[in-house]
This record gives C-alpha cells, structure tokens and sequence, in this order.
C-alpha cells in the first residue's frame, strides 16, 4: 500500500489512531449517557446494540450488492 518510511504513511497511521480514539470515545461516552440518564440496565444496553449493529449490517449489504452489480457511486448515494 505505502512505503513503511513515507509520509503518506505516516499520515496514514495518525489518521487511524484519531479516528479509532474518538469512535472509542464516543461509544463510552454514550454507554455512560445511557446508564446514568436514560437509567438504561446492562441487558437493556446489550439489546439497543444488537439493534443497532443488526440494522447497520442489514441497511449495509443492499448497498454492497449495488457496488458490486452496478458501481460504487450508486452505492454511495443510496447509503447516503
């Protein structure tokens, strides 16, 4: 993909680092939120994320069938 000594890599990496950090940092933030404002218990919060991991899997694969059958900027307006 990248030489491991470009910058490009090097930009790369920092690009995933900060990304992988605020997706971290959102999901605990909104754990929190939903303990202590919405008074949410643990089986109630593993049940909202299989929902929400189920429809983001079942909304995802139309769009990769039209990726692959037709092309990707189609893909990408329907996902949008």
């Amino acid at each position: 993909m990248f030489a491991k000594n470009s910058k490009a890599y090097s930009v790369y990496l920092l690009f995933r680092f900060v990304c992988s950090l605020a997706v971290s940092m959102s999901t605990v933030l909104s754990i929190v939120y939903h303990m202590e404002v919405v008074q949410l218990d643990a089986f109630q919060l593993v049940l909202v994320g299989t929902v929400q991991e189920t429809s983001c899997f079942l909304f995802e694969m139309p769009t990769g069938v039209v990726a692959d059958l037709y092309s990707r900027r189609r893909s990408v307006l329907i996902g949008m």
